[in-house]
């Protein structure tokens, strides 16, 4: 297929990259939607610090992934450690757990045409649905979908963070910045909008209609985009690990949530799911949110 320039009026003076948290083979990294949600909080606090952009992104269980805009390459880099770092941050002082994004790639990939960058949105929205998440992207909760072409019909109640005390910003995103100026908004459950922080007319001119939106989803190589990204493919995914203690919960001690369990019935699931899948004891902690050094029983 014949690729073209970015066309002048989006690209001017600008670069284009994507960025994954190459994460998939070092276990789970969002265990709850309060995880979700700070992510995506952390994403823009991040973009907005370091002068990028978010055109589009997609929290997955282990990955985040993101396409972005900015003058230059050092921005790009910026904006990845600054998410990883930030995010890394929460998970220690939210779950204790201190190897979030330690030794994960997350080198930003620059995109050079318009068919690769149509390509990369479609392939970052299309991720819960590749997983087998949801049949439809616009019903996963994680990612920028629904803020393109007037999708989004949540900001019923929204409110600016422009029209809140500073202590409020920072006790509803939980962050110690200044968010005073940024544009972002709340809706009224206080979750960050994503078209208040992503570009979404950016996109929106990219694709130049719906109807071509849908179209590249359509055509989409995931396939492809994925080998650039992943060189491992693991038998056993983190969800899958995770669906697994969750039943064996239910079956075993008649609950519904991790959180339920005591450490010991923790216990006896990780003995299980060591047994069945063979994955390390790092992953098995990470999904039943524990602490690598409380399953030292197991071997590695």
């Amino acid at each position: 297929m014949e690729k073209h320039p970015i066309p002048h009026d989006i690209s001017q003076n600008e670069l284009f990259f994507h960025v994954c948290t190459d994460g998939r083979t070092n276990g789970m990294v969002h265990t709850c939607d309060a995880d979700y949600r700070q992510s995506i909080v952390i994403s823009a606090i991040s973009a907005y610090l370091t002068g990028v952009k978010i055109l589009c992104f997609c929290h997955m269980s282990s990955h985040s992934h993101f396409v972005i805009r900015c003058r230059t390459v050092a921005q790009a880099h910026n904006f990845s450690i600054s998410f990883k770092r930030d995010y890394a941050r929460y998970m220690y002082i939210g779950h204790g757990m201190s190897m979030v994004y330690r030794g994960v790639n997350a080198k930003p990939h620059e995109i050079t045409d318009l068919y690769y960058l149509r390509n990369c949105i479609s392939y970052v929205l299309l991720n819960p649905v590749v997983a087998c998440i949801v049949s439809r992207p616009e019903d996963y909760g994680w990612s920028s979908f629904n803020a393109y072409f007037g999708g989004d019909t949540s900001d019923n109640g929204a409110v600016p963070l422009s029209s809140m005390s500073v202590r409020e910003i920072r006790t509803t995103l939980c962050t110690r910045h200044d968010l005073k100026h940024s544009g972002f908004v709340v809706d009224n459950q206080k979750n960050l909008l994503a078209r208040s922080f992503v570009d979404f007319k950016s996109v929106e001119s990219i694709f130049g209609s719906r109807t071509d939106f849908f179209r590249s989803l359509l055509m989409t190589k995931s396939a492809s985009e994925e080998d650039k990204y992943v060189e491992v493919r693991l038998k056993y995914s983190d969800d899958e690990l995770l669906a697994e203690a969750v039943n064996m919960a239910a079956a075993k001690f008649n609950v519904r949530q991790l959180s339920e369990l005591t450490k010991e019935q923790k216990r006896l699931i990780a003995v299980h799911l060591k047994k069945k899948s063979h994955v390390s004891v790092s992953r098995i902690a990470r999904v039943l949110r524990m602490k690598a050094f409380e399953l030292r029983f197991l071997k590695n």
